[in-house]
């Protein structure tokens, strides 16, 4: 053990450094004296140590981070010969279908000796892609004083996006996004995107409770607007609710009950309703959409008027052959008189089928659908169909009959479905199968009529 009068030698001899081994063997004193403090001390140590050694690191890191960034920045960073891009304002617009768009670009030099002069004179090649990522169009536009303009219209909703595929400068040399020289590429191509939008109609409620009156409550907004809304580069915003714009539902003016929701009562006397919304706001194009469902109330008035319809033209058309065959000079054999018969009475139905369809395209211009043709090819097969039962009852002229016949059948078929496709209404398949298998029919007893004259 070393004696308490050599500790002032041994402590000297730590402070200058100058004999390790006392150190060791001071400490191990120490802890023989007092083991608890000498624990403490030598775990205070140890955390100083371990938090120098943080410092060091958290500093060295401190220090290198931004010389890595940098050194990625510069691998990443890559150079173009030439860059075209949409002036600020032109780079996202909206506007109705129909509408002109204006799309400009700036071509510049963007590397080398011309850096940041505008590139005159030469033609880009630009790529029209709609939302489908189809290409639709290719546009070879000459780049002027190279600020260059062009128009674009289309009449159906679309979102396009206006890309440079390639630029042939002045000197015939064609830049493109591949490497032109070293690792500096040829062509940076920032592209337009311009939004040809329109109004989107949905059906919220309906009511046809009461007799000859339909409520329609709808739902008007943007079609190709996000929920979000769109944000313009001038700053403004487009939402997707259609708030504040001019909806007429059958040409009745609709007010608006809550934001993009509109409602309004309008009359009808058919067993279906057919509804059209029209839709306008300012320089917008105006949209109709249409819409047709039962009109319950309607259609037991017109089940019982329709029976009692077909009855009193039963015995009309029984009174009159009853008629025709007195006045006749020489009776005719009975097979003959139920062919003319059963002809007439067939053709009659389709013709009458053919005046529905008529006073359906009448109700309906007048509630603003593009129906007039519906209306006057309705009523003119009517009229034909009559006049070729009569001539059918009478026996004469075989051959208008069967053209008489054939009137009403395309009225009942190409007609009422040209009329209904042009707003994409379901069409009434039961109906005008039922209309054409009774013209078919039609034609089969009149052609066996004229076997019998």
């Amino acid at each position: 053990m070393i004696s308490k009068q050599k500790m002032p030698n041994i402590l000297y001899l730590k402070r200058y450094g100058r004999l390790q081994n006392s150190i060791i063997t001071l400490n191990c004193v120490n802890l023989i004296k007092n083991p608890k403090a000498n624990e403490r001390s030598c775990s205070v140590r140890e955390m100083d140590l371990n938090s120098k050694t943080a410092a060091i690191v958290f500093l060295g890191i401190l220090f290198l981070l931004p010389l890595l960034i940098n050194s990625v920045s510069a691998q990443d960073q890559t150079d173009y010969y030439i860059t075209v891009e949409p002036s600020a304002l032109n780079a996202l617009q909206y506007l109705s279908i129909g509408r002109n768009a204006t799309i400009t670009f700036e071509a510049k030099w963007t590397y080398g000796p011309n850096q940041g002069a505008f590139i005159q004179n030469a033609s880009a090649a630009i790529d029209v892609i709609n939302q489908k990522n189809q290409t639709i169009d290719s546009l070879n536009i000459n780049t002027a004083n190279g600020i260059f303009s062009f128009n674009y219209v289309i009449n159906n909703p679309d979102i396009l996006t206006f890309n440079t595929m390639k630029l042939v400068s002045e000197d015939g040399v064609e830049w493109n996004s591949g490497i032109h020289d070293s690792n500096v590429l040829g062509l940076n191509s920032n592209i337009a995107q311009v939004y040809w939008d329109t109004f989107h109609v949905s059906m919220l409620h309906y009511d046809t409770n009461d007799l000859s009156e339909v409520t329609a409550t709808v739902n008007v907004t943007y079609l190709l607007l996000p929920e979000s809304g769109l944000k313009l580069e001038s700053g403004n915003e487009r939402n997707k609710i259609a708030h504040d714009v001019k909806v007429t539902i059958n040409g009745v003016e609709a007010q608006e009950i809550k934001p993009g929701v509109y409602t309004a009562n309008s009359s009808t006397f058919l067993p279906t309703a057919y509804v059209n919304v029209m839709v306008s706001d300012g320089n917008w194009t105006t949209t109709s959409t249409g819409f047709s469902f039962s009109h319950n109330t309607n259609q037991i008035y017109w089940i019982i008027v329709g029976a009692v319809s077909a009855a009193f033209v039963f015995f009309a058309v029984l009174a009159l052959v009853f008629f025709i065959s007195k006045r006749a000079n020489k009776p005719k054999p009975s097979k003959h008189r139920n062919a003319a018969f059963v002809s007439a009475v067939v053709l009659g139905i389709t013709s009458i089928i053919s005046l529905y369809w008529g006073i359906v395209g009448l109700e309906g211009t007048f509630h603003t659908f593009n129906w007039i043709g519906l209306t006057f090819f309705g009523v003119f097969a009517f009229t034909i169909g009559i006049w070729g039962s009569i001539l059918v009852l009478r026996r004469k002229s075989v051959t208008s009959s069967i053209t008489a016949a054939m009137i009403p059948m395309l009225a009942n078929t190409l007609a009422v479905k040209a009329a209904l496709d042009m707003y994409q209404l379901p069409n009434p398949w039961f109906i005008m199968f039922a209309s054409l298998f009774i013209s078919i029919a039609c034609g089969f007893f009149i052609c066996k009529l004229e076997e019998t004259l």
